[in-house]
Order: structure tokens, then sequence, then C-alpha cells
């Protein structure tokens, strides 16, 4: 197992705010389509929530809103309870953000449930809890609107199946403490 220190995540995250401030000042300065091309050139470093966002905005300064919104799409399946710091960006771009995830919301929540529900079967317990937390937390955010109301009976399979998993992970650790403690 490959453990990464923090010094070397602080270092891999300084020189993803180094890759970025370029692109930050390129927008800052208008200069939409070099800011892309750096993005473009950059993305591997930078984080997938700081790419998409970045380029939402030069996008919607280039009035390519169709591509901005898409961009914002792939931003949402990528982190559904990802959200963008509104006093970093445009208000444009925020509002934006909020539809599109209001959209994109509940099909999330039903892959999040999918995929917690195949660990839980695998008896993949702890990644199965988180998941299943994850996907609470989806429905319960305030971007769900009425599309909360409609995944009611998926709210309460993921409640159940959370303390269930949570139950069985409690049990492993238990046994895991008497085993070393025989």
């Amino acid at each position: 197992v490959k453990t990464v220190s923090s010094s070397a995540r602080r270092t891999a995250a300084h020189s993803a705010a180094d890759d970025l401030s370029p692109v930050k000042h390129l927008y800052a300065s208008a200069s939409f389509e070099e800011a892309l091309t750096r993005l473009a050139s950059a993305e591997n470093r930078l984080g997938k929530e700081q790419t998409e966002q970045y380029r939402a905005l030069c996008l919607l300064g280039l009035g390519r809103t169709e591509e901005a919104e898409s961009s914002l799409e792939r931003m949402v399946a990528a982190k559904p309870l990802y959200s963008i710091p509104e006093s970093d960006v445009s208000p444009r771009l925020v509002a934006m953000f909020r539809e599109v995830r209001k959209r994109m919301l509940p099909g999330a929540a039903r892959d999040l449930y999918a995929k917690a529900k195949a660990d839980y079967d695998a008896k993949q317990y702890a990644a199965a809890a988180s998941q299943f937390r994850d996907m609470l937390a989806v429905i319960n955010d305030s971007d769900m609107g009425d599309g909360a109301a409609s995944l009611s009976d998926l709210k309460m399979l993921g409640e159940g199946f959370l303390k269930l998993a949570d139950g069985e992970v409690v049990a492993a650790a238990r046994a895991a403490q008497a085993a070393a403690a025989a």
C-alpha cells in the first residue's frame, strides 16, 4: 500500500495552485481562449472541480453557454456534493451551477445507491457505508429541491442499508479487536 505524506499532499496542492494561477490571471484579463488552452495543458495536475469551474467561466465569457453547462455537468457527475465558492465566481455561473445540480442530483443519488448496494453485496461494508452517507447527503442537499420527494423510497432504503453496513463495520472491528487480544 502506497501512502502519501502530508508534505507530499501539500506539495501537490501547491503545484495545482501554481498551475491554476496563470489561468486565473488570464481569466481576470478576459483572455478566455488562452485560459482554456492553459487549462487543457494543466488538466491532469488540477482537480476536476477547479478545471471544470474555470473552463465554465471562460466559456461563459466567450458566450458559449451550452459548452459551459456541459462543463458544469461533468463537474457534478464527478463530484455531486461539490459546491462552487460563490465569492469566487460570477452570480451567473452560480445560478447555472445550481440549475445543473438540481437537474443532475436525482440521477447522482441513484448512481451512488447502486454503487453502495454493489459494495454492500460484495461485503465491502465500509465503502458501502461511505457511499450510502454520500447518497443521503445528495438527497438532503438544498439544490435537490422537489427532486428529494421523488427519492423518498431510495432514501429509506439507503438509511436502512447504512445501518446494516455500519453494524457490519462495528462487528468486524470487534472481531478484529478480539482476535488481537487473543
